[in-house]
């Protein structure tokens, strides 16, 4: 059998001037080559395995009306594109670039999006790469609510979201029911509510992304999950956490440098993690810890400069601490084998009522919090089960 594959171009000189006229005759497996200038797509629908490639990157403009590009096939390839005004609006998720029910070979790589409600939008689709695309939603105010995601998957397996830059978005990257999939190399920032949210989302790798001055970034009723290499930088603000674990259990958080954020990361709800080789440095809170969560290892991580290096909600906890360095720790090391003889509390009265009263935290660095200090040293039993770290390193641990 021979494959006849025809390469099929559009532009002003061009057989082809209308975007939807080349589409339409394009036979399976054929290039579409899209040559500059701006042309208008509204719900432009592909239902074959074609390759369609923008030079010196036209624009395709949605003239805020409906959708832009709608793909319901396998094996589609979209490269080079500028997309711009999707229709805003609470009817139905207005996306600029959909790719609905592929199960092989989609390729979204390289292209522009701009001013669009939510840009790229996975549905029931396997195998989709997302690489190397630049998003900015354009919005600032009430991006919260009056704006959708950059780069939104429902309800996908195996795909891959690598190389892009999304700013100004609702959430940078948002999973919701996605299983096996990895985030990588990515720029998520300032996205009014998270950089990177999961919601009932399994086996998702996370790594090697920038994360700035977002909302937060949440892992919320997801397990087996891990997070590592990740810079997680200035998420400030009543719900600025560095990394939010809500009912997300069985993960790994390795080798990430958390850095002035108001919580470096909130266990609520979240058992069986391990968090290890991280850095946390000026954070408010590096760790703020609920009674909800149990069974966690914390080890080998530097604190470092943090207001508090952790917070909880209650004394009685189950999780392990051990092996980390604290620059608060004031102990010695007689036998000299790099880990302190007498172990770190890391829990301290007025954390508890900073739990109890977020209202007294106007008296931080008071004569107050001075006195309290100076009283758990000197009765150390007013915290009868204090949460320690019974192997505290001497050192800052190099990574």
């Amino acid at each position: 059998m021979i494959l006849l594959i025809s390469l099929i171009r559009v532009c002003g000189t061009c057989e082809y001037k209308d975007l939807y006229d080349a589409v339409n005759k394009a036979k399976a497996h054929d290039t579409v080559e899209v040559i500059g200038g701006e042309y208008t797509a509204i719900n432009l629908i592909i239902k074959k395995p074609i390759v369609l490639i923008g030079k010196d990157s036209p624009i395709l403009d949605g003239k805020k009306k409906d959708e832009i590009l709608i793909v319901e096939s396998d094996d589609v390839i979209i490269r080079g594109f500028v997309f711009k005004n999707s229709a805003f609006g609470f009817v139905k998720d207005y996306s600029a670039l959909r790719i609905r029910g592929c199960k092989k070979g989609c390729k979204i790589e390289g292209n522009t999006f701009k001013d669009n409600m939510w840009s790229i939008y996975l549905e029931n689709s396997q195998d989709v790469e997302v690489r190397e695309n630049k998003i900015d939603g354009g919005k600032i105010k009430d991006a919260a609510t009056y704006a959708g995601n950059g780069i939104h998957a429902w309800k996908c397996e195996n795909i891959i979201i690598e190389g892009n830059e999304v700013i100004r978005h609702r959430d940078g990257i948002y999973f919701e029911f996605v299983k096996g999939a990895k985030i990588f190399g990515n720029k998520m920032i300032k996205n009014a509510r998270y950089g990177i949210h999961l919601m009932f989302s399994d086996k998702v790798e996370i790594y090697g992304n920038t994360l700035l001055e977002n909302g937060a970034v949440a892992i919320m009723y997801s397990k087996y999950y891990t997070f590592s290499h990740n810079r997680v930088e200035r998420h400030w603000g009543g719900t600025g956490y560095g990394l939010l674990l809500k009912e997300a259990s069985f993960g790994k958080v390795s080798e990430n440098f958390f850095y002035k954020n108001t919580v470096g990361i909130l266990f609520e709800g979240s058992n069986n993690v391990e968090v290890e080789e991280n850095v946390f440095l000026q954070n408010g809170y590096a760790i703020r810890y609920l009674a909800s969560s149990s069974g966690n290892k914390i080890r080998k991580n530097n604190f470092l400069g943090n207001t508090f290096d952790l917070t909880v909600n209650n004394v009685q906890l189950n999780v392990l601490f051990e092996e980390n360095y604290y620059d608060t720790y004031v102990g010695y090391d007689i036998n000299r084998d790099g880990y302190g003889d007498v172990p770190h509390r890391l829990v301290s009265i007025f954390p508890i009522f900073l739990e109890i009263s977020p209202a007294s935290s106007i008296l931080l660095k008071s004569p107050l919090q001075f006195i309290l200090d100076k009283l758990e040293k000197a009765f150390p039993t007013i915290i009868t089960s204090p949460v320690e770290d019974k192997k505290p390193r001497m050192r800052r641990w190099k990574y």
